[in-house]
């Protein structure tokens, strides 16, 4: 059998098999015989020459492998050794390419997602190794640019025949990623225009409701204009007048009413509005300075102890706000350059309308008629409960077990989406939107749980993507601590790696400035 496999060997080897007769003579009774030898002596040499070709062919795997094989069969000969650190080398030559192809990748990606479509494809380019990764991306940013325009020109042509509600549908599906193309800019502020005239004409004629719906339809718009925007928010100051005369408080619809007036002057229905909200605040005036109010003073004369009121217990499908607002509570976390945070640390918190007759703990901007909801985080999961039926993903609903990306719709124009950013914490974040808190500029809530992460990507639930690394910060008792791998500073004052962050102390972490306030809520 040997005579046979040191034939079979002859023959790969004449017939360039350089693998088959590796594998006949990786055989220790191969190798000694003295015809196996002279075989060998044959077979390194050609193992090494091709190994050579794949080197210089930039096939690094197949060269390294016919290097050891060489290795086997001779051991570390002086031509094994030299071939075997040139493959190395060049193996650490193609890790640098390829990290440096990573980082243009990575930095064409963070581009595309803002919108740079055109930064994007210019960091691509400049990529000169070949890496399937980057051509990869370039077919994807081509498939953004073609979606675009093809977008643009079907939402050009509905637009050119009158119909700016289909312009919206066609421009709607390139998302927040499209805001800076130039033509999706103009699109939005040629619709804007449009729609803006007819929101003008509804509110001139007193249809609140038709502006409400058609500044609902121009929402959708990747772009909002600076004139859509002015139109939602005097609908919000519609909605506050009506719940302050809706709450008996006509003294405070008249100012909104007389400022709208002097923004609208062609709607004529809020003069006569204003008229009668300063008619009603005079007859209250009237009445509670009158007779009646002696029958009040007397009344009050009359009873020297009142009786304790007891407390009723809470009704089906409601909560009791009372005892839960003494447990509550919460701080504001402003980051600059990023914006202000709402942070609640209980476990429950109440959301509702601010003129509501039950307390809430983050009070809304919305018509009292909304019914309030409870948020409350039980183990890992989130449940939301509500006195009425509410709209959670455009369904009614008064419980539900809250989902990262729920919808939740208070009124015609609130919408607050839930979301969990880190798979790896159970604190959530609420995204406000149509809606606004008194007195504030603030947009997300943050209900935490045992830590919030400030840092880059979308696991972090203050996204920074300028840092480094991620800064955490933990409930700890009653206050607040502050995590980094690198070094915190409060006041200016070197605070190591982790320490306590006061109220109100100015803490900075390489290029990240917040600072903590303690709200208080009646």
């Amino acid at each position: 059998m040997l005579i046979l496999r040191l034939k079979q060997c002859e023959c790969c080897l004449s017939d360039g098999r350089l693998d088959e007769a590796f594998e006949l003579a990786r055989q220790g009774d191969f190798r000694a015989h003295r015809r196996g030898q002279r075989l060998v002596g044959r077979l390194v040499p050609a193992l090494i020459a091709r190994g050579c070709k794949h080197l210089a062919a930039g096939q690094l795997s197949q060269a390294s492998a016919d290097c050891e094989k060489a290795a086997y069969l001779a051991g570390n000969q002086a031509e094994i050794a030299q071939l075997r650190i040139a493959v190395a080398r060049a193996m650490q030559s193609l890790e640098k390419v390829r990290a440096a192809n990573g980082q243009a990748i990575a930095a064409a990606r963070r581009h595309a997602d803002l919108g740079h479509l055109t930064v994007g494809q210019q960091i691509l380019d400049a990529v000169n190794a070949p890496d399937a990764r980057v051509d990869g991306l370039k077919h994807d940013l081509a498939a953004r640019r073609a979606a675009v325009e093809s977008s643009c020109r079907k939402s050009s042509a509905a637009l050119a025949d009158g119909d700016w509600h289909a312009a919206i549908d066609h421009l709607v599906p390139l998302g927040r990623g499209a805001i800076q193309d130039g033509a999706v800019r103009q699109l939005c502020g040629q619709i804007s225009d449009r729609a803006v005239e007819e929101i003008d004409a509804a509110i001139q004629s007193g249809r609140l409701d038709v502006a409400a719906s058609l500044l609902r339809t121009v929402e959708r718009l990747p772009v909002h204009s600076v004139e859509c925007q002015a139109r939602a928010k005097g609908m919000e100051d519609f909605r506050a007048a009506h719940a302050a005369i809706e709450a008996g408080r006509p003294h405070e619809a008249e100012p909104i009413l007389r400022r709208l007036q002097r923004l609208l002057p062609r709607a004529d229905w809020l003069t006569e509005a204003a008229q009668e909200a300063r008619k009603m605040s005079e007859g209250q005036s009237a009445l509670r300075s009158g007779p009646l109010s002696l029958a009040a003073a007397a009344a009050r004369l009359q009873i020297t102890t009142p009786p304790p009121i007891p407390t009723p217990p809470p009704l089906p499908g409601h909560f009791n706000q009372a005892a839960h607002n003494g447990d509550q509570k919460s701080f504001c976390l402003h980051v600059d350059g990023i914006g202000s945070f709402e942070v609640f640390t209980s476990s429950t918190i109440s959301i509702g309308p601010i003129s509501s007759s039950r307390s809430v703990d983050l009070p809304l901007m919305l018509d009292a008629a909304v019914p309030a909801i409870r948020i409350s985080r039980s183990d890992e999961d989130y449940f939301l409960q509500a006195s009425r039926p509410v709209l959670i993903n455009d369904s009614p609903a008064t419980s539900r077990l809250l989902h990262n990306g729920d919808r939740i719709g208070l009124g015609s124009r609130c919408r607050i989406t839930f979301r969990r950013p880190s798979a790896a914490s159970t604190s959530a974040l609420l995204d406000l939107s149509g809606v606004r808190v008194p007195g504030s500029s603030i947009r997300q809530v943050v209900l935490l749980d045992r830590e919030l992460i400030i840092g880059p990507g979308a696991a972090a639930h203050i996204r920074c993507d300028e840092m480094a690394a991620p800064v955490t910060l933990q409930k700890r008792g009653e206050g607040i601590l502050c995590r980094s791998a690198a070094q915190i500073a409060i006041d200016g004052n070197p605070a190591g790696q982790a320490a306590d962050v006061p109220m109100n102390a100015n803490v900075s972490v390489g290029s990240l400035r917040f600072v903590i306030v303690r709200e208080q809520r009646s």
